[in-house]
């Protein structure tokens, strides 16, 4: 049976980890208050979305410009808004092109028919979530190979390998701030027995 089959053991426990994650990171959040601040959140989750599909490996503006598609029509609307005060003819893609000046940096390509590609700056490393769930895992295992380790870059003249000084960096960023009505979720998913028990057995 499926339940004796270790393959299939491995893919539901990576299965019940994943959910449990996405339950406790993807909660609603607060609720604007005004404008400003839901054009904010609209800047936020239009960043979020860049930062990890450059993640997985430079990216075409064409590429990029395929976030809006997951976007709400909502976030959209207000991005354009926000855009027209940039560029009138293209208020869509002055927000996106107003997130990439702010995370990555422009790769001059070699080929005279290749379009230029953006590739992720290495201090927004530190807002890549593992378990984001908008790309896909060949995706994610694309980004877990181009990660940065600090630990293997050379800090001495003599190119060698730090031993001292590493800071040590979480593996995830702080999960957003959820409505008041969710909050409470991640403490009780988060000390629940029965959760606490499966990821002690797992790890």
């Amino acid at each position: 049976s499926p339940s004796r089959d270790p393959s299939s053991s491995l893919l539901l426990v990576e299965e019940f980890m994943h959910i449990m994650i996405i339950f406790m990171v993807e909660l609603p959040p607060a609720p604007p208050t005004s404008k400003e601040m839901q054009t904010s959140q609209a800047k936020a989750r239009l960043r979020r979305e860049v930062v990890h599909r450059l993640a997985s490996g430079a990216k075409t503006h064409s590429e990029l410009a395929e976030v809006h598609h997951v976007l709400s029509h909502w976030d959209n609307l207000l991005l354009s808004e926000e855009g027209k005060t940039v560029n009138p003819d293209d208020a869509t893609g002055a927000a996106l092109e107003a997130v990439l000046a702010d995370v990555a940096d422009r790769k001059t390509s070699r080929g005279k028919m290749q379009p230029d590609k953006w590739q992720l700056r290495e201090p927004v490393w530190d807002h890549y979530e593992p378990s984001f769930f908008h790309i896909s895992l060949r995706a994610h295992q694309v980004a877990a190979e181009n990660r940065p380790d600090p630990s293997k870059k050379p800090t001495n003249p003599n190119g060698k390998r730090p031993l001292f000084g590493i800071k040590a960096k979480p593996f995830a960023p702080r999960p957003n701030e959820a409505h008041t009505a969710f909050r409470r979720i991640r403490r009780d998913v988060s000390c629940d027995a029965t959760v606490i028990a499966a990821v002690y057995r797992i790890i």
